[in-house]
């Protein structure tokens, strides 16, 4: 190998870095070298992501770290609001059904403080509750919204266009 390529295959063949097999194999769920999806934007911005199921927290934190944000976890809506008041984030991923203070309430008194917040909201439970979260979140102010389960090069997408979307 010479200068990042593969000397050993027909081809040349750009190896990708460490950072991009990891984002690659969290894309592509264990097959690392066939990245699929890649960040857009040239913004490397500071995330807010709230979850309450720590999982789902790990899940999103390396990959939207594995293309160069920052990330700030909160496991509800109150930690989150604290954490946004101390230090603001550019963008704020939200599930909707947690304890505490959940997704909806979060959206709206973040428009409240701040009316060009820039929120995704994440929801796979509005099903159970008889009412869709995701278009109550929509009209609460989020600019985009996904339905869990969902691609995580759904997710990056929806990342970019939030991002470049001007307030």
């Amino acid at each position: 190998m010479r200068d990042g390529y593969n000397r050993d295959s027909r081809q040349n063949v750009r190896r990708p870095s460490d950072a991009e097999e990891h984002a690659s194999a969290i894309i592509n769920e264990g097959e690392p070298g066939t990245k699929k999806v890649s960040a857009t934007t040239d913004i490397m911005a500071r995330i807010l992501i709230i979850d309450d199921d720590r999982m789902v927290l790990n899940m999103l934190r390396q990959v939207l770290e594995s293309v160069d944000h920052t990330v700030v976890e909160a496991p509800n809506g109150e930690v989150a609001m604290r954490l946004w008041r101390e230090q603001p984030a550019d963008l704020i991923i939200t599930d909707i059904l947690m304890p505490e203070k959940d997704g909806l309430e979060v959206i709206r008194e973040l428009r409240r403080e701040c009316p060009t917040v820039k929120v995704i909201a994440l929801s796979g439970g509005s099903r159970k509750v008889h009412f869709d979260a995701l278009d109550v979140a929509k009209r609460f102010g989020a600019v985009s919204t996904l339905e869990k389960p969902f691609e995580l090069k759904t997710l990056l997408t929806s990342v970019d266009t939030v991002l470049n979307t001007n307030p």
